[in-house]
């Protein structure tokens, strides 16, 4: 288990080498959840082409996922975040905070791979479709497009896809029912005044593989 305020790393890996590379300060490491933070300022490794060309959503789904190749620097800006995930869960549930004023935003349900552990840090896997919760909990669904494409082209598995339906439908109950984490204040939490900008360091891609050349 991780202690609070270490820096690790979170590592997205449904695609080789990566998709995003976060550097994140652990808030809690216990057997009820994981909680991750990373704030404003942050520099992450996101999607690129294997000659470093960065991939973004200007570019239509399946072609960024044809390109997918490398990894290229970025910052993460405008707000703060603390992701929480449960054990063999496959929701991690964000919560977005303006790094200006401080104001809480909205949550943030993102369809994942349980966190795996490693050296550094943990891996999961993104599975595409999103849950955007306001703060009355009013919510809207997110990526739906893109999670078809993925079923229709085969690019994850239909037992994980058919998996994370379920588990879809379990995220919008518990935003209906105010359960966990939703009736668990985190709202109310705060980053340590004297934390350091979380910064990857030298080993934040071992054990990654990279796509062939060619």
């Amino acid at each position: 288990m991780w202690d609070y305020g270490d820096h690790v790393v979170l590592r997205f890996i449904r695609n080789r080498p990566a998709d995003v590379i976060l550097p994140v300060t652990v808030v809690a490491d216990a057997d009820e959840y994981t909680a991750l933070y990373v704030p404003a300022g942050a520099v992450y490794k996101g999607q690129a082409t294997r000659e470093g060309r960065r991939l973004d959503r200007s570019l239509p789904f399946l072609e960024r996922e044809r390109l997918v190749g490398g990894l290229a620097d970025t910052t993460w800006t405008d707000t703060n975040v603390l992701m929480v995930q449960r054990p063999a869960s496959l929701a991690s549930i964000s919560l977005f905070w303006d790094a200006g004023t401080g104001e809480f935003r909205n949550w943030y349900v993102n369809f994942q791979a349980p966190l795996a552990r490693t050296r550094v840090g943990f891996d999961t896997a993104d599975y595409l479709l999103d849950l955007v919760v306001q703060p009355d909990l009013s919510y809207a669904w997110k990526d739906q497009d893109e999670f078809r494409e993925a079923r229709e082209h085969g690019l994850i598995s239909s037992g994980i896809l058919n998996a994370v339906e379920t588990a879809a439908h379990r995220a919008e109950q518990d935003v209906l029912t105010r359960s966990w984490p939703y009736d668990a204040g985190f709202e109310g939490w705060r980053p340590e005044p004297g934390w350091a900008l979380p910064t990857l360091g030298l080993d934040w891609a071992e054990e990654l593989s990279w796509p062939d050349a060619g």
